[in-house]
Formats: structure tokens, sequence, C-alpha cells
């Protein structure tokens, strides 16, 4: 009678998981099906982090011609992307952590509704809710996620793109510059000598090179923000494809997150499952022994 018993119990414990397993199944195909509303919204996060940017452009960038402008015209590229992206991360990465937050709910009412039951089929109770350790493993596919949006960048070419916007000014500003500090120093040298007149045409000279420059760098500064542009609308059509398959993966991990939760419970199923066996095996030979035990 033991041993049949424990077999029910065992048979009881492989359906009743097999039916937890399939709730999560549905669990996840429900997520999947909203995968495109994800990367519609997080590849609109692209345009939206766009203001930002091109106010950071212009304000790095400047107003007017500038040496300082100059030495750090390397570094503009790289900087612009990398504000591009960390804006985009930040934004969607909160977008993200919003959806886990409310993926958390929907796993914790479905744990509340697991609970009873599985005490009631495997006499086991789970315990409460484990929502720390589920929102550690969120916290880890939101990292890799954010890390996953580089790649975009990258295949695009954005950084190369920029820098290539920015070092095409190095010419005429250096072209500038250098002829603003010879009139100078020449207008300084003869201003010495006394030659005032000569000194101060040169100076309104300066004056009037540094009036172009700075024309030239506005116009530069106008350039510079239609490529981002331009490079931003690419960069959110390249994003819906390429979130597309992240965003699966990511739904996908989560929800394999709360079924690895599961764990302790299947594994009682397969220690059950072992201790049957043998048992079973063997179900003949100790009714007989008991039978001949009960008869002396």
């Amino acid at each position: 009678k033991i041993l049949s018993a424990r077999e029910i119990v065992s048979q009881k414990d492989n359906g009743f998981l097999t039916t937890v397993d399939k709730e999560i199944d549905n669990f996840l195909s429900h997520q999947l099906a909203g995968i495109k509303s994800y990367t519609d919204a997080y590849a609109d996060a692209a345009l939206q982090a766009l203001p930002a940017t091109l106010h950071a452009v212009k304000r790095t960038f400047g107003g007017w011609l500038s040496p300082l402008t100059l030495v750090r015209l390397e570094l503009f590229g790289a900087g612009t992307e990398k504000y591009f992206y960390r804006t985009l991360r930040k934004d969607i990465l909160t977008r993200q952590e919003a959806s886990d937050d409310n993926f958390v709910l929907s796993c914790a009412g479905h744990w509340r509704n697991v609970r009873p039951r599985m005490k009631a089929a495997m006499e086991c109770d789970i315990g409460d809710f484990p929502q720390s350790d589920l929102q550690r493993e969120l916290l880890e596919l939101r990292t890799r996620l954010g890390r996953d949006l580089y790649k975009p960048f990258t295949q695009n070419g954005v950084r190369q793109n920029i820098s290539r916007i920015y070092l095409d000014c190095m010419t005429w500003m250096k072209t500038c510059i250098l002829l603003i500090c010879l009139a100078l120093i020449a207008a300084g040298v003869l201003g010495f000598l006394g030659k005032t007149a000569i000194g101060s045409w040169l100076l309104v000279t300066a004056g009037c090179i540094w009036l172009f420059g700075t024309a030239l760098h506005r116009f530069a500064a106008r350039k510079i923000r239609k490529e981002v542009l331009n490079l931003a609308e690419t960069l959110h059509e390249h994003l819906e494809e390429a979130l597309s398959e992240d965003i699966a993966q990511l739904l996908t991990s989560r929800v394999s997150a709360y079924r690895k939760l599961y764990t302790e419970p299947k594994h009682k199923v397969t220690r059950h499952d072992a201790m049957l066996k043998p048992l079973q095996q063997q179900h003949r030979e100790i009714t007989r022994q008991i039978s001949d035990i009960l008869h002396r």
C-alpha cells in the first residue's frame, strides 16, 4: 500500500509540474506576442534621444571659432556618439525596468496561485515568492541588453561618420587661427616699432578673419547637427530590426528565470522517482517476503 501510494503521489507530482510548465509556456507566448510594441517603442527612443544629443553637439562645438575647439576636434566624434548611446541606453533601460517590474508582479501573482495547489498536490510548500532572486536575474538581463544596444552604432559606423564631419573642419580652422595669430604677432611687433596705423590695420584684419572663421564655424555646426539627425534616422531603422532579436531573447530569458524558481519541486519529483523505481521493480519479491514474515 505504501509503494502504491508513493507511486500515485509521484504521478500527481509529474502531472502537476507539467501543468505549471504549460502555464509558464502560455505566459511566454503572451510575452512574445508583444515584441512588436517593444521594438517600436525602443526604436523610437533613438529619435527621442536626438534633441538632447543635438543640444550637446551645439554646446560642445560652440558658436564661434576657438583654438580650444581645434585642439579637441578629434575627440568630438567619439564624444557625440558616446553621449547619443548613453542617452538612448538610459531611456531604453528605464522603459525595460518598468516592464520588468510589471513582469515581477505577474510572476508573484502566478506564484501565489501555484503555491496552494502545489501544497495540495505534492504536500510541498514552496514558500513566499523569491522576488529578490528574480529581480537579480532581470538586472543581469537588462545589463546585457544595454551592451547589445551598442551593436547598431558599430554596424552603422556612427562614430566614424560623425568624426569625419568634425575632421573636415580641421583644415580651414587651422588656416584661420594661423592667420589670426600671424596678424596679431605682426600687429604687436609693428605697434612696438611705432607703426600703429599698420598695426591697427592688422588687428582689424585679424578680427575680420575671426568673424569669417566664426561664420564657417556656425555653418559647420549646422552641417554636423544635420549629419547627426540623418544618422539617428538611419539608426532608428536598424534599431528596430536589431532589437527584435534582442527583445525576443530577453523575454524568453526572463520567463526562463521565473521557471527556474520551480527547480526544487522538480528535484523532489526526481528524487521520488529515483526512490520508487527500484522498489517498484522488486514489488512482488517484497510483497512475498512480507507475507512470509506475517505467516511465521
